[in-house]
């Protein structure tokens, strides 16, 4: 599920730019992946707004969440801030993870990000791969709002072993710039996001990526997760016996 949401998360913010209009299917689906291309390889920050529709075919459910992201290469911090009772944090600093329940007061965290979370459809985006070389690109065959004015492609990974199946991207008809994405993960839940407010010149503050943790929160090894180098894994503290 981690490697879920990173993985849309950067698609997010990396997946927008021009792209060349053709009268040709062929052409314009071509058009719009080298221009996804080209945007992701000038890249260097980014700040947009998302609000996220996820859908579970396990449990009858319909989350809808929003919240921001901020992003610079080998860096990210995606925060939900609503729903007010289920607000979270994901940080990136380099190989450093952290996932932060803000309300349960409680934080996961592991030394090994490059490592242990990233697939090959991830490290494309940390300037490790092309994206043809990580995924088969598709036109989109699912239904579109006749009023929107958006583009359409899908991925799917070519990693057998990929955290999502298929990651969709609605971009404006003009200018390539990704509006919406639709992912279905591993277990056919769908989320569908709408990203807003992008800023490709941000200014952050020095701390912005790294996770300091408040008064009262618990910090643990991140579950389920064992590094290459098992130095690197945070020890949780050793309870001494009466």
């Amino acid at each position: 599920m981690i490697r879920f949401f990173i993985l849309v998360l950067l698609y997010a913010s990396f997946s927008h730019g021009a792209a060349t209009q053709k009268t040709s299917p062929a052409n314009n689906l071509n058009n719009l992946v080298n221009a996804i291309q080209n945007y992701y390889n000038k890249t260097s920050a980014a700040t947009f707004d998302f609000s996220q529709n996820y859908k579970s075919v396990i449990v009858p459910t319909n989350e809808i969440s929003k919240g921001k992201v901020f992003f610079k290469a080998g860096h990210m911090l995606w925060r939900y801030l609503e729903p007010a009772n289920s607000q979270k944090e994901f940080y990136i600093a380099d190989k450093k993870f952290t996932y932060y329940r803000v309300n349960d007061k409680i934080a996961y965290t592991h030394n090994c990000f490059d490592q242990d979370t990233l697939s090959a459809s991830i490290t494309f985006l940390w300037r490790k791969g092309r994206l043809r070389e990580s995924f088969i690109i598709k036109a989109y065959t699912g239904t579109v709002d006749p009023k929107s004015n958006l583009k359409w492609l899908t991925l799917i990974p070519k990693e057998t072993n990929a955290p999502v199946k298929s990651i969709s991207l609605g971009a404006d008809a003009k200018t390539g710039l990704v509006k919406e994405s639709i992912v279905t993960d591993s277990s056919n839940g769908v989320s569908h996001y709408v990203f807003t407010n992008f800023n490709a010149k941000p200014k952050f503050a020095a701390n912005t990526f790294d996770f300091v943790a408040k008064p009262g929160v618990r910090v643990q090894p991140m579950p389920n997760v064992v590094c290459p180098d098992k130095t690197q894994i945070p020890k949780a503290p050793v309870k001494k016996k009466n």
